[in-house]
């Protein structure tokens, strides 16, 4: 964590070691978020990446509001139609 004084007020950046204690989450994972697009970060020195407080507060926000997805399997029918056996739903869920 290094804050910078800037025109327009201090700014906090955190590097990804940081971030990832912040997330409470592994550095690996911080840089597949960033690959992704899912966190949003500034990339300093060549290979450094820092992020923002408000970058990591919205990273949370979002995942917060996100709802798990839900898994269905899926079996063959045993009836053949005329174009054989197809994939259909089951109204269980794996979760």
């Amino acid at each position: 964590m290094k804050t910078y004084k800037l025109p327009s007020g201090p700014v906090t950046l955190y590097d990804t070691a940081d971030a990832a204690r912040m997330l409470q989450v592994s550095t690996r994972t911080v840089w597949n978020l960033v690959h992704r697009g899912r966190i949003r970060a500034e990339k300093v020195g060549g290979s450094k990446w820092m992020f923002t407080e408000s970058a990591l507060a919205e990273y949370l926000q979002g995942k917060a509001a996100k709802r798990p997805k839900q898994m269905h399997r899926y079996h063959r029918d045993e009836e053949a139609s005329e174009d054989g056996p197809f994939i259909r739903e089951n109204e269980e869920t794996l979760f």
